[in-house]
């Protein structure tokens, strides 16, 4: 299982990508984490050669903040701005965490204010994204200069249109699947019954207009979901979850298989 540590440039409730951070650690059971008392934007007025001490103070202040039941082997750190790169390269040498994801919502490098400092972002951001495991963008267009530099990405679109509050289950025999594996029933459609009377599963409006049916599982019952395969059938769980990705991809909805993604490991 993967746990995601978002690397946050400011609080949640300040944060342009808000919304896609709350999806990231309530749909995949992450956590945030800040700089601390030393902003990420010492980095740039800070001399090269007391460059070090500041990202250490930075990166000891989001290591003390990783929870302590979370290995390594399982933590992925999500840098949202290339001034984080030198703080995520200290924390991946320090062994706190073994990969990254980059998300591109800004082409930082040459944004107008950076002045002087764009040649030094630029190459924190080649650092960042050389290292990414994964780089998700906000347009098509952020997203072709990575394919541009040889790299992949893929786009999510901005929190408020590209990841909706209410995630949609596959249709089909998706969700009779999963109801039955949780309720141990071997009636798949008594079991989704049982979950719709039990106020866990609802039945939405279909956004394909394809006439299958799609189910919007509760905020509650996602995690009471996790909590029982996590604890009693921890390997279907991941399997379901890969799966999740595959069908996710194939129906242009990048959004949801980077959720199951980090909860697949």
């Amino acid at each position: 299982m993967r746990r995601p540590l978002l690397l946050l440039p400011r609080p949640l409730d300040q944060f342009v990508l808000g919304d896609h951070a709350r999806e990231l650690i309530d749909g995949s059971g992450g956590a945030a984490a800040l700089a601390g008392r030393v902003p990420y934007g010492a980095l740039l007025r800070t001399p090269a050669a007391t460059r070090g001490a500041v990202v250490s103070t930075i990166g000891r202040a989001i290591r003390a903040s990783i929870p302590g039941d979370w290995t390594p082997d399982e933590t992925v750190l999500i840098a949202y701005h290339a001034i984080q790169w030198p703080v995520v390269e200290w924390l991946l040498a320090k062994g706190a965490a073994k990969d990254v994801w980059y998300c591109r919502w800004d082409r930082y490098e040459r944004a107008h204010d950076a002045g002087r400092a764009q040649d030094l972002l630029g190459a924190w951001h080649e650092g960042m994204a050389s290292r990414s495991e994964l780089t998700f963008a906000v347009s098509g267009a952020l997203a072709q200069l990575e394919t541009d530099a040889g790299r992949e990405a893929i786009v999510v679109g901005l929190s408020a249109d590209g990841f909706p509050s209410e995630p949609v289950a596959p249709g089909g025999r998706g969700a009779e699947l999963v109801a039955a594996e949780l309720s141990g029933r071997s009636d798949p459609d008594r079991a989704l019954n049982d979950m719709c009377a039990d106020g866990l599963l609802r039945v939405v409006e279909d956004p394909t207009n394809t006439g299958e049916p799609k189910w919007g599982w509760l905020p509650v019952a996602r995690r009471l979901i996790r909590e029982e395969f996590a604890a009693t059938r921890p390997q279907l769980l991941a399997q379901l979850d890969l799966r999740l990705v595959q069908y996710y991809r194939e129906h242009g909805r990048p959004e949801r298989a980077l959720l199951h993604a980090a909860a697949s490991g």
